[in-house]
């Protein structure tokens, strides 16, 4: 529960900025890209922490990483209330994005070694739940006239009271630390399936596993990105109504990990990797039924529910399975590897599809993510095989 909670404290500014940002914009007449600016520097910090974690997780254990990282992110928070110009904005967005990705890294670890793969669907899902909460706390304190930076207040005392909690949990992480399998008993482990030692190619499993982490971010955050401009643009939606489409195609994100891992209690993740991919792929298909009197109103926004829905067993089943595919030993350096590279498709993917939207037109966006969810199942099946092969 304190893990689950803690992942809820880590969704809840991820999702915020841009909502706030048009109020920053106009309080201090700031240019668009600034913006765009401090998010680069908030998912740079992210992705060299993600890298440094494994080294991080063997010196300080992840109950201190926890700890440090959440106060660090609260302390950010409490800067993007106070700052009194955007140049601080920047200076505490590395901060901001490096406790996220310590932490994120530290606890899917922690859990794909000590929990089952139920736990690791339902902790995304949590995250889900903090990154919906987050939006609609920051809108609840400007709809009664309060400025954007009590709703980051707000989310610091959150933060703060998480941190807390950790702390005071403390004898909870030295229980599962004590119980951490010794190099002794990784081979019986290994027989009942829940840490394996690896077989096959290092080389071409961690290529495969990335390119499944970097396809996929690209993926997730280009259909949350552009589905609206699709919407708007291509299939004559209103901003409003195309606005509704991506919160529910997260809300199906959400939803879908928490079915996961009651799946997951009969079916492997490999196989709901599997199924969910080729979900997306049918409703991509669905996007590019041509317009048809039969296909009118809200038939163009519905995929969108289908992809989150089938989009949402990837993320948490690859982190949980890579203990059983690297060893234990190397679980925490290849999960931090792996979460790099997918926040690098998260950040360079969707910016660079925004100029071929721009320089030809939001039509394209399909197929742009047919090519993405059809390169991640091929990625996986490649994991698959690599995974099996003597």
């Amino acid at each position: 529960m304190v893990i689950y909670l803690t992942f809820i404290s880590l969704g809840l500014p991820d999702s915020v900025f841009g909502v706030v940002f048009p109020a920053i914009q106009e309080e201090w007449s700031l240019a668009l890209g600034l913006g765009g600016l401090v998010s680069m520097i908030v998912i740079s910090g992210t992705i060299l922490s993600s890298l440094f974690s494994g080294w991080l997780i063997t010196r300080l254990g992840t109950f201190r990483i926890t700890l440090f990282s959440t106060l660090t992110t609260a302390v950010a928070i409490l800067g993007f209330s106070v700052a009194p110009s955007w140049l601080w904005l920047i200076i505490f967005a590395a901060p901001l994005g490096f406790g996220g990705g310590s932490v994120d890294a530290a606890l899917n670890h922690y859990v794909a070694v000590h929990f089952r793969a139920h736990h690791m669907n339902w902790l995304h899902a949590f995250w889900g739940i903090g990154a919906t909460s987050g939006p609609l706390l920051i809108a609840l304190f400007m709809q009664f006239n309060s400025s954007w930076r009590t709703g980051y207040f707000s989310l610091f005392a959150i933060q703060l009271l998480v941190a807390c909690i950790i702390m005071a949990s403390f004898s909870l992480w030295n229980f599962h630390t004590r119980k951490s399998p010794s190099p002794d008993e990784v081979d019986a482990l290994s027989e009942s399936g829940r840490i394996g030692n690896p077989e096959g190619g290092i080389r071409g499993k961690l290529l495969a596993a990335m390119a499944v982490f970097l396809l996929y971010g690209g993926a997730e955050t280009s259909a949350g990105l552009w589905g609206s401009s699709y919407l708007v643009h291509s299939r004559g939606f209103s901003i409003k109504s195309a606005a509704v489409w991506v919160s529910l195609y997260y809300a199906g994100i959400t939803v879908g990990r928490i079915l996961a891992g009651f799946l997951s209690f009969r079916v492997s993740n490999k196989y709901l990797i599997r199924f969910g991919m080729i979900t997306a792929l049918f409703a991509v298909v669905l996007f590019l039924l041509p317009q048809h009197a039969l296909l009118q109103g809200n038939f163009y926004g519905a995929p969108l529910i289908l992809l989150g829905l089938g989009f949402a067993p990837v993320f948490p089943g690859m982190l949980h399975e890579t203990p059983k595919r690297f060893g234990g030993e190397r679980a925490a350096k290849i999960i931090g590897l792996q979460m790099a590279a997918g926040y690098c498709g998260s950040a360079f993917i969707p910016p660079v599809a925004g100029l071929v939207f721009q320089q030809e037109s939001t039509g394209l966006f399909p197929l742009l993510v047919f090519v993405l969810s059809a390169g991640v199942l091929f990625s996986a099946e490649a994991l698959v095989l690599f995974s099996t092969r003597k």
